[in-house]
């Protein structure tokens, strides 16, 4: 999709008040004076975005909790800047990607691209009734390789994935960097932004779909946590067969921004169901967690949160509404 579509999905007017932060910064071409334009500027897993203009600079309002800036730009490589300050003004430099020659196959590798797709769709976009209401606009994008002997599905796209999640009222912008799927895992990894879809149709069922979609998710629990409330959303965390923790075990303050504590291995239930309890693990390095719900890479988890994907996700300025 040309770029001058989602100039119009992501130009957002920011309030011109005295009291707003705002972060500034120009997007140029790595080992270049070149500027960037239309360069997407936004806080990951947010509904708040920009497009660099014809100089390549752009204004974007801060947000109050820990969210990581991304630049992304088709053809280029996107950063992530976890740590920046209104006072400074950023230089960004985005480098351009290797053109890769295609490989052309002759004959069946195994799977036809119906079956890779379908393979995709569930352990990228999800499974459940949230997932089923996706739709990937510009799917026929998507590149798929299998390779027979190691039974691995690799995907890539050269342009952002657009995907309408027609339940949860949203479209998320989806720039991919990789997706692997094996029999043992599946990794998949990429930068997005969503777009409030729900100016029509019937609100009052988006909105019942939304916080079902809140309910249980990583979202909820993590913003649990942070508040330390975990009882009132209806949480326990676990630790050595089943002995109850509070949020006090775990976590950690530093100014004023939260961790949980690195080598973390706990199992979270929620409203009692132990059937469908989740594995939170954090790596040998502190993770950061913000009141929004998020959480940087330290965390992983496994059991039923896990099985949340692209179509059950909400951003980060969800706030539910019952």
């Amino acid at each position: 999709m040309p770029n001058k579509t989602w100039k119009i999905l992501l130009v957002y007017l920011l309030p011109l008040s005295s009291f707003a932060q705002m972060l500034t910064g120009t997007v140029y071409r790595e080992g270049t004076d070149s500027v960037l334009v239309g360069a997407s500027v936004y806080f990951g897993g947010s509904t708040s975005g920009t497009i660099t203009n014809a100089q390549g600079q752009f204004a974007l309002e801060v947000k109050r909790d820990p969210i990581p800036l991304i630049i992304s730009y088709l053809g280029y490589y996107s950063v992530t800047i976890n740590e920046y300050s209104p006072s400074q003004r950023l230089k960004i430099y985005l480098k351009p990607k290797q053109i890769e020659l295609k490989e052309v196959s002759i004959g069946y590798d195994g799977m036809s691209r119906e079956q890779k797709m379908k393979i995709f769709l569930r352990e990228f976009i999800g499974s459940s009734i949230y997932a089923q209401s996706c739709a990937i606009i510009n799917a026929d994008d998507i590149d798929f390789r299998y390779d027979k002997k190691a039974r691995t599905l690799s995907a890539s796209c050269n342009t952002a994935l657009i995907i309408r999640n027609q339940k949860l009222g949203y479209t998320i912008q989806y720039f991919l960097d990789t997706f692997l799927h094996s029999r043992e895992r599946t990794v998949y990894v990429g930068n997005y932004i969503f777009k409030d879809d729900n100016t029509s149709g019937n609100k009052r069922k988006i909105r019942r779909n939304r916080l079902e979609a809140y309910e249980g998710s990583r979202m909820q629990f993590i913003r649990a946590l942070w508040d330390k409330d975990l009882e009132k959303a209806g949480y326990t965390i676990y630790r050595n067969k089943y002995e109850d923790i509070s949020a006090d075990t775990i976590l950690t303050k530093i100014d004023q921004h939260k961790y949980i504590l690195a080598g973390q291995k706990l199992k979270v239930v929620y409203k009692n169901n132990r059937a469908a309890s989740s594995q939170l693990t954090v790596d040998k390095h502190e993770a950061l967690i913000g009141q929004n719900g998020f959480f940087n890479t330290s965390v992983s988890w496994a059991g039923a949160m896990s099985n949340q994907r692209i179509g059950d996700l909400l951003p980060f300025e969800y706030e539910p509404k019952r």
